[in-house]
């Protein structure tokens, strides 16, 4: 038991974090896919602009240098602005992507059943998988962050299952009867007493069977 990984108080807290992060992901995905675009756009506009400032020192002090690092660091700057400045067009552009593919899955799945035909094997579960996909490809683009919001549900019942997991195994660990884990200790001056009693024992019933067979003898 003291392997478990219940028995660590890291899990309570892991699994308390990933249910709040999955609470959020459902209750709010929009401005969760706003924000981590935006901080992503920031790493890249800093990226650009850090690589533009040491393309000019290298410049001023007379190094050749080569003007791909200028134009690379000009275009990061750009695009760090754009997921910036046009987050929440670039949450739109991902859930219609996510959407289109999913739909393209199901159309080609569809016609792959309707071309195998009604008397093939896997014919029925092929035509159930399509028009699964086909009606979540549009769910997608009609409804905002679908994925992201049974994202954040997995998340949840995930934490809540390790959270369960943890009360159980403190409640199984405190209700376990403590005599059963300590060892008895027997004093060593008793254990040599018992030893010397046992051992006089021993030597008196030796001289009755003694006494006894020499009355035998006579």
């Amino acid at each position: 038991m003291k392997n478990n990984k219940y028995s660590s108080f890291k899990t309570l807290v892991t699994s308390l974090v990933l249910f709040i992060i999955g609470a959020i992901l459902f209750t709010n995905p929009e401005d969760i896919v706003i924000l981590v675009s935006q901080i992503f756009g920031g790493i890249l506009a800093v990226i650009g602009l850090f690589n533009f400032v040491f393309y000019y020192r290298k410049k001023s002090k007379g190094v050749i240098t080569n003007n791909q690092e200028f134009v690379s660091s000009v275009v990061l700057m750009v695009i760090g602005l754009l997921f910036i400045f046009l987050a929440g067009a670039f949450e739109t552009a991902l859930r219609f992507i996510m959407g289109i593919w999913i739909l393209l899955s199901g159309i080609n799945k569809l016609i792959a059943a309707m071309t195998l035909g009604p008397k093939t094997k896997n014919y029925t579960s092929m035509l159930i998988v399509s028009v699964i996909l086909l009606l979540g490809g549009m769910y997608i683009i009609l409804w905002s962050n679908l994925v992201l919001s049974v994202l954040g549900i997995v998340i949840m019942i995930y934490s809540g299952i390790e959270i369960y997991g943890y009360i159980i195994y403190k409640i199984m660990e405190n209700s376990k009867d403590p005599a059963n884990d300590t060892d008895i200790i027997i004093p060593e001056k008793e254990v040599s007493e018992k030893e010397f009693v046992k051992d006089a024992k021993e030597v008196e019933v030796k001289e009755v069977k003694d006494k006894g067979k020499g009355r035998k003898k006579k």
